[in-house]
This record gives C-alpha cells, sequence and structure tokens, in this order.
C-alpha cells in the first residue's frame, strides 16, 4: 500500500510541475491574439522568412485589436541545399510585449525551428 501512495504522490507531483511549466504561456502576447491577429502574423513571418533581405523589418498590426510586431531576419545561410535564417520575432498584445530569437531552416519545403 505505501509503494502505490507514494507512485500516486510522484505522478501528482510530475502532474503539477508539467502544469507549471508551461503555465508562463499563459500570459504571453500570443495567448492574447485573436484568429484574425494570428493570420496577420502568420502573412508577416511568411514574408519575412521567404522574402525579406536580412535586417529588413516585416511588420504587422491589426487596428481592431490592437495587437502587433514584426519580425527581422537575418544571418542567412545555405549549406547543402538547406536554407537557414535567424529570426528576431516581437508581438505586443493586450499590453503584454513578447520578444524571441530563433534559428529556423527550411526543411522539406517547411519552415522548421533548429536547435
Amino acid at each position: 500500500m505505501k509503494f502505490f501512495s507514494v507512485l500516486l504522490l510522484s505522478f501528482l507531483g510530475c502532474t503539477a510541475v508539467f502544469a507549471f511549466n508551461q503555465s508562463f504561456l499563459d500570459q504571453s502576447a500570443m495567448s492574447y491574439f485573436t484568429k484574425e491577429d494570428t493570420a496577420l502574423f502568420n502573412h508577416a513571418k511568411n514574408i519575412a522568412l521567404n522574402d525579406a533581405h536580412d535586417g529588413k523589418k516585416i511588420a504587422w498590426q491589426n487596428p481592431k485589436t490592437g495587437s502587433e510586431g514584426y519580425f527581422i531576419p537575418s544571418n542567412t545561410t545555405l549549406k547543402n541545399g538547406i536554407k537557414c535564417r535567424m529570426l528576431k520575432i516581437y508581438n505586443m498584445a493586450h499590453q503584454v510585449p513578447g520578444e524571441a530569437n530563433y534559428k529556423v531552416c527550411r526543411i522539406q519545403g517547411a519552415w522548421k525551428v533548429v536547435a
């Protein structure tokens, strides 16, 4: 019986940690995006990744919600037929800012975040 109690407490503890580890997203700028915000965000992201030169800011804005942001691609490389870029992302929604930098590569026709 003691073994099962320890197992149950361990499982509950892991579940709480898992939930806590993702709770930071609840207050991120993107958590406030509407479907329209997301569409504008994705459209600007595609332009930044597929068409923009390094260092060019591609901005988006939704006047209906006040959400906005931009993308800045940089450090584009082409190795073994695979195009990679650094991508700076900035968003603001409900007066909550969010910023991140990712290395992305075009693999099998789709942009993917890589380490």
